[in-house]
């Protein structure tokens, strides 16, 4: 990105705000191809030892010790303020050409992948779509 050879990255916002995206790219399109609740929150949800009332958010221990729901809260809003606080243009939604051209690299991929996997490849596939109608 710093000779200019790349101008476009695909990353979630926290992703690019981690890697401070911003200080080479100035604009974030909001394609929303990640589900923000599919991560921390889903992979643990017990309840601290001693936390009373886990839905007041405060778990014991004299800290806030909120549970993940709680904490995702407010995530994405953090994300964007602090993106534009950086001086990048969010654009929600994309605009159609970006959705366009990421529609296309992905129906070639899946074209590509759809010729080497075969017969197994089509029953996955089949399936997928079978579970997003």
């Amino acid at each position: 990105m710093e000779t200019g050879q790349i101008n476009a990255v695909l990353s979630s916002g926290d992703g690019g705000a981690a890697r401070k995206l911003w200080d080479r790219l100035k604009n974030f399109s909001e394609i929303g191809y990640a589900i923000r609740s599919a991560s921390p929150p889903s992979t643990s949800m017990r309840i601290p030892p001693g936390c009373r009332d886990p839905r007041r958010g405060r778990c014991g221990g004299g800290r806030d010790q909120r549970t993940p729901w709680q904490a995702m809260r407010g995530g994405w809003s953090r994300t964007t303020r602090g993106m534009r606080e950086q001086g990048m243009q969010i654009a929600s939604p994309a605009p159609a050409p970006v959705i366009d051209m990421l529609r296309d690299a992905g129906t070639a991929a899946l074209g590509d992948w759809q010729k080497r996997a075969g017969a197994a490849g089509q029953k996955i596939l089949d399936a997928y779509w079978r579970r997003q109608r």
